[in-house]
């Protein structure tokens, strides 16, 4: 899950780890990502509040961020609001998929 362009949101196989960070509450969904807003600084960003394991994004403005533990999580959510770069972004935490 290296490049930051495919495979949001559990859409197709070898998303397992995903779907176990979204259980283990450390998956973050992002909206509101403008093209201006770039990987560097998402990423940037959001370490701010711990460390990363992975993150991506796609074409829509929307993307995610996975903390190493979900008390990082936590703490991001605590913020009232979030900019990158003078635009407002959404955060929200990502609910496990059901079968």
């Amino acid at each position: 899950m290296g490049d930051m362009g495919g495979g949001m949101r559990g859409m197709g196989g070898g998303m397992g780890a995903m779907g176990n960070a979204a259980m283990q509450g450390r998956k973050l969904l992002i909206d509101g990502l403008t093209e201006s807003i770039s990987d560097q600084m998402v990423s940037r960003y959001f370490q701010k509040f711990g460390e990363l394991v992975d993150w991506g994004r796609d074409k829509s403005g929307e993307g995610y961020v996975v903390f190493a533990e979900s008390s990082m999580l936590e703490y991001c959510l605590k913020r009232p609001g979030h900019q990158i770069d003078g635009n407002e972004i959404q955060v929200q935490k990502a609910k496990p998929f059901a079968d």
